[in-house]
């Protein structure tokens, strides 16, 4: 697969933040693993939306908040959607959506 993945994950971050319903994206990753990268990347933000490749295919997990006025399963159903409308035609690819977090 010939994707930057890093530059695809910060793509997708502002791509979750803009599907409506979404108050807040989270990261994907532990905690710790988060705090790793950003010492490692010399305090450059990193990216949310974890993008990962396994065997061929992509997998993308995006950790969210919703409001409490959304749907929680059209949100996410809607957040996966734009995810993969945003990959290239043809990429192989499974997206997890987990909401973390109903906010008032």
């Amino acid at each position: 697969m010939s994707l930057d993945l890093a530059t695809l994950a910060a793509r997708l971050d502002d791509v979750v933040r803009a599907v409506p319903g979404v108050s807040i994206l989270y990261s994907a990753s532990p905690a710790i693993v988060t705090s790793v990268r950003q010492i490692a990347s010399g305090g450059a933000p990193t990216s949310l939306v974890a993008v990962r490749e396994v065997d061929g295919a992509l997998q993308i997990v995006a950790s969210i908040g919703v409001g409490s006025d959304a749907q929680g399963p059209a949100t996410a159903a809607d957040v996966s959607a734009a995810v993969l409308g945003e990959l290239p035609a043809g990429t192989d690819a499974k997206v997890h959506v987990r909401i973390s977090r109903v906010l008032p």
